[in-house]
C-alpha cells in the first residue's frame, strides 16, 4: 500500500500497489500515534484504491512520526476494535 495524506480535507488515500486480494478477509487501515494506541481509519476494499475521510480527532493524530498499518481482519473488520490480524503494510509519516 501506498499512503497519501490530504490534511487540509480530513482524508488518506491508500493504494493498493500490490492488487493482492484476501479472501475471507477485510483489510483495516489504522494510525499509531506517540502513544502507541491503534485507531481504525476504516476498511479498504480489495484490489482497489480507496480514500477515507477521518474525524477530526483521528485527522489530529496523522502528524509526522506517527504510523500508519494495514492489517488483515475478519471479514466487516476487527471485532474488538484493536488490530488482530497480521500486519501487511505499514510506514511513519513524514512530511517533505
Amino acid at each position: 500500500f501506498a499512503a497519501t495524506i490530504d490534511s487540509g480535507r480530513r482524508s488518506v488515500l491508500f493504494v493498493n500497489t500490490a492488487r493482492a486480494d484476501w479472501p475471507g478477509k477485510s483489510a483495516e487501515a489504522w494510525v499509531i500515534a506517540a502513544d502507541g494506541k491503534p485507531r481504525s481509519l476504516g476498511l479498504l476494499p480489495a484490489n482497489a484504491s480507496a480514500t477515507l475521510n477521518v474525524t477530526p480527532q483521528l485527522a489530529d493524530l496523522l502528524a509526522s512520526g506517527a504510523v500508519l498499518a494495514v492489517t488483515l481482519e475478519p471479514l466487516n473488520g476487527s471485532p474488538s476494535g484493536q488490530p488482530t490480524g497480521p500486519v501487511v503494510a505499514q510506514g511513519k509519516i513524514s512530511s517533505l
